[in-house]
Formats: C-alpha cells, sequence, structure tokens
C-alpha cells in the first residue's frame, strides 16, 4: 500500500485531492502559529462471512463476529482473540498504534481509538487502519464493514476525531483559569 497524494502535470498541487486539501489547512495553521493534532476512532461491525457467503444470503441474515448488545466491554472481543491480537500486533509495525478496541453498539460492533498525532499523520493512520483491518479480517474468515448502517436490526458506525491545536509545545485548548478550563482559542475553534 502506497500512501500518494496527486498533483498536477506542473507539479503543483491538484485542488481535489484530499491530502493536497488538508495540507493547505495545515500551511494556514501554522501560519497562525498552530500546530493541529488529531485522534480518531472508527466503529465498524465484523461479520462471520466472506464475500461469497455475502452474495448467497443476499446480503441479509448475516453472522456477526460477537454476540450481545454490551457496549465499552473487553470482554466479548475474546470471540474473535486471533483477530483482536494481530490487530495489536500488526498495525503499530505500519504506524497505527491503537490506543483501546472494545465492542460497541451491537452484536459485532467493534470500537477502536487510533493514538493522536499531527492532522496529517492521523488521516494516514485512518486510511492505513481501514484497510488494514480488512486485510487482517480476511486471514481469520470475517468481513469488516466500515458502513454507516449495514443492518436496520442495529446501531450505525461512525469515525470520529478528537482535535486540539497547539502552541509552543502547549495545548491551546485549555486555560485554567477560563471557564471550564476553556481557552478563548478552544470557543472561537468550536464556534
Amino acid at each position: 500500500l502506497i500512501l500518494g497524494e496527486h498533483v498536477n502535470a506542473d507539479g503543483t498541487p491538484l485542488a481535489i485531492c484530499p491530502r493536497q486539501v488538508l495540507k493547505k489547512v495545515l500551511k494556514k495553521a501554522e501560519a497562525m502559529g498552530f500546530a493541529p493534532m488529531v485522534g480518531v476512532e472508527f466503529e465498524w461491525f465484523v461479520l462471520k462471512e466472506t464475500e461469497l457467503s455475502l452474495r448467497e444470503k443476499g446480503f441479509r441474515n448475516l453472522q456477526t463476529a460477537s454476540q450481545g448488545l454490551t457496549n465499552y466491554s473487553p470482554f466479548r472481543l475474546s470471540a474473535e482473540h486471533g483477530f483482536v491480537r494481530d490487530l495489536f500486533d500488526y498495525l503499530p509495525k505500519i504506524g497505527v498504534p491503537l490506543e483501546a478496541l472494545h465492542t460497541e453498539a451491537g452484536p459485532g460492533n467493534f470500537e477502536a481509538a487510533i493514538r493522536y498525532g499531527t492532522a496529517l499523520e492521523a488521516a494516514d493512520r485512518a486510511i492505513l487502519f481501514k484497510q488494514a483491518v480488512r486485510e487482517i479480517g480476511r486471514r481469520h474468515g470475517l468481513i469488516n464493514t466500515f458502513l454507516a448502517k449495514y443492518s436496520t436490526a442495529y446501531a450505525g458506525c461512525g469515525g470520529h476525531m478528537h482535535q486540539s491545536l497547539w502552541r509552543d509545545g502547549a495545548n491551546a485548548f485549555f486555560d485554567a483559569k477560563a471557564e471550564h478550563g476553556m481557552s478563548a482559542t478552544m470557543r472561537h475553534y468550536v464556534a
């Protein structure tokens, strides 16, 4: 897998390339004295299916990798111990450090928190994470889907980012003297 970006024939950034767009935003932030930091979390469903079984079943009545509706359970993960072990073993080797992994709001629903880093690093980690999870899952006879809602019977899935701005090695969102510890920078950022 090669992470790349698109440029015009003359080598200038291609305006519609997501990585180029992010780099443009980061240059603006840097000019303002900020270093954006981002941590990404993904929710997805793990299915005990193959590409063939999905088609044969008409994408209905699919078997999930874990059972139950227990949110935030590290114990239900043991139903797919080999898969989970491989996630923790392989993801850091490709620069995707996991901070947490647990079940979410339905059978087979997992959530992973990826350690924060620079915004560009977080974007790269997000792409690598999704691709690697799919490939690692196949080795264990699992299909991993990041569809927002694969079934009307269960909650949907999403991904979210934890964001902060840093200046001179300090979190610019924090002000110990401000209400709730929220700096003016954070209030403006949220607005």
